[in-house]
């Protein structure tokens, strides 16, 4: 028997479906959860110049300044694509990915111990694991395989077939409630949906760290927010 890390040890007898799962999940958030800082900022540092990020900012302004105002259901969406299309104009998709990749080493250097100690867990007992982040998935995706997720949902940045920005995420922003419906989906094609009581065939452990992992977290049969355990009396 494989013990879970002190913090979850009081968690587990107060899990009514532990015991009957078949199949245990864990569904991380990538920044400020499993890392200690916002890797996207430090990724477009990495791409870009500081010319070329002032040129993306002044660009995406009208949008992000729309964001700011919270002019619009997804003016936080929109604004992040248009500084993204921007800011990335000059790299192809080919060469973003390979920026990715480049930036993958870097992502270790950050992960939190306490977060670290939770991932070698939840995969030496055989957990499934997946990233639900609002970040990029070119430096995701490669870092998540290499740490043994099955899988990685997170935002990708949309293009023409001649490889120029759309200015839009395929599948949405990754954030607040299209993290949900994302993990949602995921979840009931790999391992189908809840039966006529409500009874998920899958016991769900969700980490995260701001009110954008809120739906998320909602989800889950035990859920952490910023470290500690989440109850219903915990503001998010």
């Amino acid at each position: 028997m494989i013990s879970p890390p002190r913090s979850t040890k009081h968690t587990l007898a107060t899990a009514p479906s532990l015991q009957d799962a078949s199949v245990t999940v864990a569904a991380f958030d990538f920044d400020g959860t499993l890392i200690d800082r916002d890797s996207l900022w430090h990724f477009l540092r990495h791409c870009c110049s500081t010319g070329q990020l002032l040129r993306a900012f002044f660009l995406a302004s009208p949008y992000l300044l729309a964001w700011q105002l919270r002019l619009g259901r997804d003016s936080n969406s929109r604004a992040k694509a248009q500084l993204l299309k921007h800011a990335f104009h000059a790299l192809s998709p080919a060469a973003l990915r390979e920026r990715g990749a480049a930036f993958v080493p870097q992502l270790d250097h950050w992960l939190r111990p306490a977060m670290r100690e939770r991932l070698a867990w939840h995969r030496a007992a055989g957990h499934h694991l997946v990233l639900v982040s609002a970040s990029l998935d070119v430096y995701l995706a490669p870092w998540a395989q290499q740490q043994g997720f099955a899988a990685c949902l997170s935002s990708q940045l949309a293009h023409t077939d001649s490889g120029h920005w759309h200015g839009h995420f395929v599948t949405g922003n990754c954030y607040g409630p299209e993290k949900a419906r994302r993990l949602s989906g995921y979840l009931a094609q790999q391992f189908g949906v809840a039966n006529s009581h409500g009874k998920a065939p899958y016991l769900l452990y969700a980490y995260g760290d701001t009110r954008g992992d809120r739906e998320m977290l909602a989800m889950a049969d035990i859920a952490y927010y910023q470290g500690k355990l989440h109850t219903q009396h915990t503001t998010i």
